[in-house]
């Protein structure tokens, strides 16, 4: 969720740790042969004083790349890879599977907070208010801020529960009676919310600097899987209809994990040591990228992309200012971006061209429009003309397929083209050009040196991702290098790719870390419905590592609820349009329902009534109400005598597999 209770003073009250792995008591059948195959047969927390150091050490090593991950440690400090990955197929197959088939209905529900089922009286004025105003399902946070909201073996007791009190049990007992389901909603991977006294310092990520980030837990460590898949069993036992993930993600443009157990595990995976993609900046010889006047103000963000771009082609250059080229040496790669009309001045301009005419190799990472307003600059780029694109589909076509820019790239590469690029070539020689004649990447000799200029905007976008076209700006660096007798000290020894590489494990650390707790919470009830708070956009694997397409598609989860949480009607709209548009099944499409920001429209009943007909209209099965406590009495009112007059039944039913 995007926003979180703030527990009472009661609550904030200390507790002392139970011996976390003992089953005390006698536990359901399926919910102890779980946590065994999860955890295996053995007893409780060794004392603190003999536990192993924390598996980050200093953080700020390097791993040895030419050899082979080191013998693990202690199981608790150092798991092994195949610790880390061991199937979940070990959770035993108690019932016969479930499918969740899609029926006539809508889904109406809200979050929860656990003040609303603290007692017998929250539950009875809460399912008493949720049946006024039409819900057919309640999702209460069931363990923050570190307590358990059921009798738990592995959490302590919310304090504020009466003694002897399952809330979670009689909520769902309550809310049964009257037609209404219960799916209880778990902070996952924010440890910095849950605060769970059993969480272990070395289950924390770390940052490439090697200093511990004590509010999120590493999706990828066994210890983090096999809690959570605990906690997610338990959960499943208490008699309720669903279970539901919050924050399975990472936290929002952020960039972890460097932990010494991550980076051991990801090299014998892959092959190499993700801290290589951060090792700073290389200051030898060989290879600059220019920052001009532009890049210190609004251009300041290309310049970061070309960055990122560069090292994900294999490259990590030093920055250059435009003002000391002349005493950088020729014997460089200059890679120059951005060169604008009006933007770059053109005495910086005129400073990257004495450097090519000197001898040095000039890269250009997009096209150099400023060729309309600088005769000089296109006679040395043998380029002319301005034209934009903004995410157009082109195809780039190979002219000359056998020259060594070229080579491992698709004589026709289909791309979404984006930035300014120049009309047309004058002078350049043409090895690649888009489907319309319009050049893509073209060299020309200017004096001693040569330009080469990759005529679109190649580190942005859906062009940036795409591992052909960085090859062919690695490919173009290595022969401009290679022409010019450039000994290259600006390499990071990585691939092209390899960033993306490392980006797409971390978002499957995250999916298999769902895929085992709902195997875990399916073990103990087989028809349980399983959902997540999250969506299925693009930019969600890059901004938080989710990927809620996939978990859709594999069935890891029954629906997803993406927080569109927006005051403005049309803002709401193209959030869930957004969401529709990321997913082509249109069985996955009736398994997305729209999250309403009712916490921020309590002073406007009417534009929550407004995005409920909003989220009809385009196509969605059902809304999740974002909070309980934030519906007024107008918004009870007028969502039970509106759009939800008329009872239904939640869109799907659970049925046995054939």
């Amino acid at each position: 969720m995007a926003l979180i209770w703030q527990p009472n003073e009661a609550a904030k009250r200390g507790w002392r740790s139970p011996r976390r792995w003992l089953l005390a008591g006698t536990a359901p059948v399926a919910l102890a042969l779980v946590i065994l195959a999860l955890c295996g047969p053995s007893g409780g927390d060794e004392p603190a004083a003999t536990r192993p150091a924390d598996v980050a050490g200093s953080g700020s090593g390097g791993l040895d790349l030419g050899q082979p991950p080191a013998p693990p440690g202690p199981p608790a400090a150092q798991p092994t890879a195949a610790a880390a990955l061991s199937p979940v197929a070990a959770v035993p197959a108690l019932a016969k599977s479930f499918t969740c088939q899609p029926v006539p209905g809508e889904f109406r529900g809200s979050w929860l907070h656990w003040e609303d089922y603290a007692n017998p009286q929250a539950i009875a004025r809460t399912v008493a208010r949720a049946s006024r105003a039409g819900l057919n399902a309640l999702l209460p946070l069931a363990n923050y801020p570190h307590q358990a909201m059921w009798r738990s073996r592995l959490l302590p007791t919310n304090p504020d529960v009466p003694a002897g009190f399952d809330p979670l049990r009689e909520l769902a007992k309550a809310a049964h009676a009257a037609g209404i389901q219960v799916h209880p909603y778990l902070i996952m991977l924010h440890g910095g919310l849950t605060k769970h006294p059993c969480l272990r310092p070395e289950w924390f990520v770390v940052d490439r600097h090697g200093q511990r980030v004590n509010g999120w837990l590493n999706p990828a460590h066994p210890g983090v899987r096999e809690f959570l898949c605990q906690i997610v069993a338990e959960v499943a036992a208490t008699g309720v209809d669903g279970v539901s993930y919050d924050y399975i993600r990472h936290e929002y443009d952020t960039d972890y994990d460097y932990s010494e157990f991550t980076r051991r595990l990801f090299l014998a995976e892959k092959g190499f040591d993700p801290l290589a993609l951060r090792s700073g900046v290389a200051s030898g010889n060989g290879m600059r990228l220019l920052r001009t006047q532009y890049h210190q103000t609004e251009g300041r963000s290309l310049l970061a992309a070309q960055q990122a771009f560069l090292g994900q082609a294999g490259y990590r250059p030093a920055l250059v200012e435009a003002e000391n080229l002349a005493m950088l040496s020729r014997r460089t790669v200059l890679v120059a971006g951005n060169l604008y009309p009006g933007k770059v001045p053109p005495e910086q301009i005129a400073r990257v061209l004495r450097f090519a005419r000197e001898g040095g190799a000039v890269l250009i990472l997009d096209g150099p429009v400023a060729v309309t307003d600088d005769a000089t600059l296109a006679d040395a780029v043998g380029l002319t003309g301005r034209t934009y694109a903004d995410n157009v589909p082109m195809s780039l076509l190979a002219a000359a397929a056998d020259h060594p820019v070229l080579a491992g790239v698709p004589a026709s590469l289909a791309l979404r083209v984006s930035g300014n690029l120049c009309q047309s070539a004058a002078g350049a020689q043409v090895l690649a050009s888009f489907a319309d004649g319009r050049p893509a990447l073209a060299w020309k000799s200017y004096g001693e040196g040569t330009i080469l200029s990759v005529n679109f905007h190649c580190y942005l976008g859906a062009a940036a991702e795409s591992a052909a076209v960085q090859r062919l700006v690695a490919n173009a660096v290595a022969w401009l290098g290679e022409k010019h007798g450039i000994v290259n000290t600006a390499r990071t020894g990585l691939k092209p790719g390899s960033e993306l590489v490392w980006d797409q494990w971390r978002v499957d650390q995250v999916t298999e870390l769902v895929r085992r707790c709902s195997t875990a919470a399916r073990a103990v009830k087989p028809d349980i419905v399983v959902s997540a708070a999250g969506g299925t956009r693009r930019t969600d694997l890059s901004e938080v590592r989710r990927d809620g397409r996939t978990w859709l598609a594999r069935g890891y989860v029954n629906f997803l609820c993406p927080m569109a949480y927006n005051t403005d009607l049309g803002k709401f709209q193209k959030r869930i349009g957004d969401e529709l548009a990321a997913v082509d099944d249109e069985r996955l499409r009736g398994q997305i329902f729209g999250g309403i920001g009712a916490y921020k429209l309590e002073d406007n009943s009417q534009a929550v009534i407004d995005q409920v007909y909003a989220a009809r209209e385009a196509g969605l099965k059902g809304v999740c109400l974002f909070a309980f406590e934030n519906l007024t009495d107008a918004m009870v009112s007028r969502l039970g005598d509106g759009p939800f007059r008329q009872p239904a039944t939640v869109p799907w039913r659970m049925a046995p597999s054939p």
